[in-house]
């Protein structure tokens, strides 16, 4: 499984890019909402993120960043923007239809930290509700990665791993647990970058 991650000039041609399916429900359920999104690379800018559930009406309680939105209805995404230095960085980004986002970044926990510890720059998340489906857009420029990972060019070629995943770490209205890539281990986890798939700039 490798994605292609699209160089594109503008944030309009992420249409144009190809889909990711997170439709991996490691831990059984009955409960298993489409989700499904898009990722480019916005030449000497940055990354973009799309990520669109057909879920009605989310659960969505939480409203200021580093909640733990992952209680809600949430989309995510982990990525090590550097994986050739062999470090086990990654930074998670969670986002609820609410658009509170909450950002890490480090080794496996424990251990994570607030991305402010590294960088001034900073994610943007914004969302939007529709009637059967909600989406998240995030922007993540390049002056956080190369804050993070030391890394601030990105040519065709150059790979990235990362994962995308869809849950709800709640009972109310159901928990569910979705992945881009199969994660074969008993119990819930999402911070295994060893199940990380690659994803190449085209």
């Amino acid at each position: 499984m490798k994605y292609e991650v699209h160089t594109i000039e503008e944030k309009s041609q992420l249409s144009d890019c190809p889909t990711f399916y997170i439709d991996k429900y490691n831990w059984g359920g009955d409960y298993r909402p489409a989700a499904y999104g898009k990722m480019a690379y916005i030449k000497e800018k940055g990354f973009i993120i799309y990520m669109k559930c057909e879920e009605k009406n989310p659960l969505r309680t939480f409203i200021n960043n580093e909640d733990p939105v992952f209680q809600d209805s949430a989309m995510e995404a982990f990525i090590d923007f550097a994986p050739e230095e062999k470090k086990g960085t990654y930074v998670n980004i969670e986002m609820n239809a609410n658009g509170a986002m909450l950002n890490r970044f480090g080794e496996k926990p424990p251990g994570r930290k607030v991305y402010t510890e590294f960088t001034n720059a900073r994610c943007v998340c914004a969302a939007q509700i529709d009637k059967d489906s909600w989406n998240v857009e995030v922007t993540i420029p390049l002056q956080y990665v190369k804050d993070l990972f030391g890394k601030d060019l990105f040519t065709p070629g150059d790979i990235i791993r990362c994962n995308f995943y869809k849950l709800c770490h709640n009972d109310i209205p159901i928990a569910h647990y979705g992945s881009y890539t199969k994660i074969d281990i008993p119990t819930w986890n999402f911070h295994l970058p060893e199940c990380f798939a690659e994803a190449v700039i085209v």
